[in-house]
């Protein structure tokens, strides 16, 4: 299933199934898995389809991820989990099997569907998932398996799966105006930190107009933070002039950050800068990062108080699956810590790196969700 952000693959799939066999008479049959790449994303969706269906989490919709569960009653219903906790629950079956190898016909002889959402991703879990439900379709002749993705390489994937159909959905997201480190320069008030601009244009010549080019080359590990931080104030400011002084509808503000200690560096430089601009009382900065526990990433997806706007920092787990219903804007670093391998060396490491024009698609679309939006890349 190919379908743009926003167009409901996570959350109403699985529903549709669900009541159709419902409607068949056969709904306590119905046993539905839907692996996601991320705990939080598992967690906040589960909340989201049981909130839609009238129910609490643990009814028919539950979820089920590292150190935290509350799964869904056992005559039918849907399971949101990470691939990871999947597979142990694949592995637990395995025993004390000498050839080592996993045997997934009993825990899947009752599941009906299994979805594999953000399927390109690629990671390791969901490439061995992968195969494992596929060696075995032959064996459980009552499973489903359905692959989710808006970027995935759908026909690859269908012959992977052996020509498997291929649905595309249409979304319904609105228009985003995408800018650009020059764009941004070319916004920033008269007053703003000449430091700020010479240190990433290469020319500063007049006759060029108000700016020069940026630098050519860029090294992941040069977090431009000030750069970041002006893009965040100028939004807030500039927003706020469009509405008269206050911040009614302006929508809130979605950074993109490689990892945990840049979200850090960012959110005290932001706060440094809001309270010398007298602005602070007017922002509310949230975090989101996979190491928090569920209940303080919650906190990114609630409405900011009255008369504020809401500023996220977060990794590529706002990317794909979780959903920020008030965001029309995005900061995008265009960063990205991913564990690579190092082949001489024998060894794996977390480094920062560009993002891939896929994952800056997700960005991007995470501006045009509920109206008109705007992206800083």
């Amino acid at each position: 299933v190919v379908g743009d952000t926003g167009c409901g693959k996570s959350t109403q799939l699985p529903q549709f199934v669900l009541e159709e066999y419902c409607r068949r008479g056969y709904g306590g049959q119905c046993n539905i898995i839907v692996t996601q790449p991320r705990r939080v994303a598992a967690v906040s969706i589960a909340r989201r389809v049981a909130e839609e269906r009238g129910e609490s989490v643990g009814d028919t919709v539950g979820y089920s991820v590292r150190l935290d569960k509350c799964p869904p009653r056992d005559d039918g219903g849907i399971l949101f989990c990470t691939t990871g906790v999947l597979l142990q629950r694949l592995r637990a079956a395995t025993g004390d099997r000498v050839d080592g190898r996993i045997d997934a016909e009993e825990p899947l002889q009752k599941i009906t569907h299994v979805f594999i959402d953000e399927a390109h991703e690629r990671s390791l879990d969901s490439d061995f998932l992968l195969s494992i439900l596929i060696e075995k379709i032959p064996d459980l002749p009552n499973l489903r398996i359905v692959v989710m993705s808006a970027t995935i390489q759908s026909g690859r994937f269908s012959d992977y799966l052996g020509r498997a159909p291929v649905l595309e959905i249409p979304g319904r997201t609105f228009p985003v105006d995408a800018h650009y480190l020059e764009d941004l320069a070319q916004e920033l008030p008269r007053g703003a930190d000449h430091a700020l601009r010479s240190a990433w244009m290469e020319s500063q010549d007049p006759k060029q107009g108000s700016g020069g080019r940026f630098r050519g080359e860029f090294h992941p590990n040069n977090i431009p933070y000030l750069l970041l931080v002006e893009a965040v104030c100028n939004v807030h400011v500039r927003n706020m002039e469009e509405h008269g002084g206050g911040v009614g509808l302006g929508g809130a503000v979605l950074v993109f950050l490689p990892g945990w200690n840049e979200i850090e560096t960012t959110r005290n430089l932001l706060l440094e800068r809001l309270a010398h601009e007298r602005l602070a009382d007017s922002i509310t900065v949230c975090v989101l990062h996979s190491n928090m526990s569920v209940d303080e990433q919650q906190e990114a997806f609630r409405p900011p108080r009255r008369g504020t706007r809401k500023v996220v920092l977060s990794t590529n787990i706002a990317e794909t699956s979780v959903t920020i219903d008030d965001v029309v804007f995005v900061v995008d670093s265009c960063l990205v810590r991913e564990n690579v391998y190092d082949a001489a060396r024998n060894t794996s490491a977390l480094l920062t790196q560009f993002a891939s024009l896929a994952s800056l698609r997700q960005r991007r679309g995470r501006a045009g969700r509920v109206r008109h939006g705007v992206v800083y890349h």
